[in-house]
């Protein structure tokens, strides 16, 4: 049974702004030209999950607009060549989520 415990939604709008002050800290964004191809794909996945956290919330709609899209879109998109098959299929789900009309 499911239930709609504010305690819990409250602690997952922590967590997904908490993940999105990691993701724009300074030492990340000064990390990612260091990425590699994976590393890269799996900090762009975060960033689209964390953004789907409670899309109507006042929190989630800050958590979308404050992370780099561009530099994560851009750091994967310069990488993607080098991502292996179930990689690439990942990177595929996170293009249609990204091109989600609904999506910020």
């Amino acid at each position: 049974v499911l239930s709609n415990d504010n305690s819990t939604e409250s602690g997952a709008t922590d967590e997904a702004l908490l993940i999105a002050a990691l993701i724009n800290a300074p030492q990340t964004l000064a990390a990612m030209p260091r990425y590699n191809p994976t590393q890269a794909l799996k900090l762009l996945y975060a960033a689209c999950l964390v953004a789907n956290t409670h899309k109507s919330s006042a929190a989630a709609q800050h958590v979308q607009n404050g992370l780099p899209w561009a530099a994560l879109v851009g750091l994967v998109t310069r990488l993607s060549r080098k991502l292996t098959l179930p990689e690439r299929r990942t990177l595929s789900i996170i293009v249609d989520v990204l091109a989600d009309p609904a999506f910020p």
